[in-house]
């Protein structure tokens, strides 16, 4: 579940509202401590006991064993919390009625196969608040899965909406489920409200905030003192700023050398998104 986004609690009377400030409820039981739903406003889940009762939305989504059965629940649940990007499904087309009854061009009755691809993720209607951001792992039959909660606030406008939609839609070959999958998402955020060249793409965040960091101080926008100790060899420097690499792949010398072209300029992110980083590195004004 990329994120359970716990917006509606305002409009819910007092019986049905929140037990928690992370998650909320149609039905208060003994059994329920874990609800949500992956997309959109909390349509409400089941405890991980996946047991019969409660309510548990599918988004649509078909697993193929008997509805609502508590296979069917681990099967949905294990799907949506292990996914890297849309989730595939395969369920039965009806014919619609408005096909059958067109005056012209009307089709015959049939029942055929469909397969879907799906995503689960946020779907944006309200902001993210990157501060929120909660990580958590439950057990679920004897299977640890890592679960994100993100609150949400409304926009202040309609183009900061159209900014995170866009990012979002950008996506698409991967999914909003992991706290790096979350975190990269607000880099890219960030990235574009900050009015960031068209040219400047962000596959890896990690990356991108580490090179950024670098190329900062090559270009002397600021001064990581380690890095101009003179003692140091550039493998040695490369080995320092590498205990800061949350990416899988490592600073190299030919990276250093790169960090100063200044035709590189152009894929820095926004100082605010490294800030974290360069008070780690020890980073001053120049």
């Amino acid at each position: 579940m990329a994120a359970i986004a716990c917006d509606g609690q305002a409009v819910l009377p007092p019986e049905l509202r929140s037990i928690s400030d992370d998650f909320c409820l149609v039905r208060s039981s003994p059994q329920t401590n874990f609800v949500g739903h992956p997309c959109a406003k909390p349509v409400m889940g089941r405890s991980f006991g996946l047991q019969a009762g409660g309510v548990l939305a599918h988004n649509s989504f078909v697993t193929g064993l008997p509805k609502d059965s508590p296979e069917d629940r681990l099967s949905f649940f294990d799907q949506v919390l292990t996914r890297t990007g849309p989730v595939h499904c395969e369920t039965t087309e009806w014919a619609r009625f408005k096909d059958l009854s067109r005056p012209t061009l009307r089709e015959d009755f049939y029942v055929g196969d469909l397969e879907r691809d799906m995503r689960m993720d946020f779907d944006m209607k309200r902001r993210p608040v990157e501060g929120s951001l909660v990580t958590e792992r439950p057990v679920v039959d004897g299977r640890t899965y890592e679960v994100v909660t993100v609150g949400t606030v409304p926009y202040d406008t309609p183009e900061e909406f159209e900014s995170y939609r866009r990012v979002a839609q950008s996506m698409r070959s991967g999914c909003l489920r992991t706290e790096d999958d979350w975190r990269g998402f607000l880099v890219k955020v960030r990235s574009s409200l900050s009015g960031a060249p068209a040219e400047r793409h962000v596959k890896d965040p990690d990356w991108s905030r580490l090179f950024t960091c670098v190329m900062g101080h090559r270009l002397r926008q600021w001064r990581v003192p380690t890095l101009d100790d003179p003692a140091l060899s550039v493998e040695d420097k490369c080995a320092w700023v590498n205990q800061f690499n949350g990416s899988k792949k490592a600073f190299t010398p030919a990276d250093w050398k790169n960090a100063r072209k200044q035709t590189r300029q152009s894929q820095m992110l926004p100082r605010e998104c490294v800030a974290d980083m360069l008070l780690a590195m020890g980073a001053v004004e120049v």
